[in-house]
């Protein structure tokens, strides 16, 4: 997206101020199609990947100023889509609403599950939440690991806790909530006063 580069009002408009001549942040009442007479006007273009686009105009009748926006109204092909809203800020109005073109993305995509480097009693997986625009935002979502069992908590790697190791050896699946998730292997040995043992199945923990 072009660049928009805010107004900046220096002290031989500090006069003008009381006007909104010099102002940026003005939130602008009026919205109209057609360039209104005896009003100023400031262009502003943010009509990207379009193949038509449409001038609008959003003025403050205060400073009896315009910016006189270019936007598409239809989208390029090959993937681009009519879609990505946002606002931007003109040289005269504050919050100006834009809808462009932009590529189609998945949406959310989610990672394989990790163990915490920092901390390997815990696990990780990361969600990647993809803006039109090719931006995106990460979520990470914390478990127990294998052999541990809790609620996993924290907000970085650094910070984790809530996950318990198994007692007596044992281990469990990554992600176990509760102690009863934890189990002795199958094949496991042990010995008391009649002799040997083996755990012919898992032989889980209980309350």
């Amino acid at each position: 997206m072009k660049h928009i580069i805010k107004s900046v009002c220096w002290a031989v408009c500090i006069m003008a101020i009381k006007s909104n001549i010099c102002n940026a942040a003005v939130q602008c009442g009026m919205e109209v199609y057609s360039q209104p007479s005896g009003y100023a006007i400031s262009p502003l273009d943010v009509a990207d990947n379009c193949t038509s686009t449409e001038q609008i105009y959003f003025c403050d009748p205060n400073s009896m100023r315009c910016d006189g926006v270019t936007r598409c109204t239809t989208c390029t092909s090959s993937g681009w889509t009519f879609s990505y809203y946002t606002v931007v800020d003109g040289s005269v109005c504050a919050d100006i609403p834009i809808t462009q073109c932009c590529k189609v993305r998945p949406g959310a995509t989610t990672g394989s599950w990790t163990t915490v480097g920092q901390n390997r009693a815990y696990q990780y997986r990361q969600t990647k939440d993809y803006k039109c625009d090719g931006t995106y935002t990460t979520t990470n979502e914390y478990r127990c690991a294998a052999g541990y069992y809790g609620n996993a908590k924290g907000t970085s790697f650094y910070n984790l806790t809530g996950c318990n190791q198994c007692p007596s050896g044992g281990t469990s699946a990554a992600g176990a909530t509760v102690i009863t998730g934890c189990y002795l292997p199958s094949g496991t040995t042990g010995s008391d006063s009649t002799g040997t043992y083996i755990y012919t199945s898992n032989c889980y923990y209980s309350n």
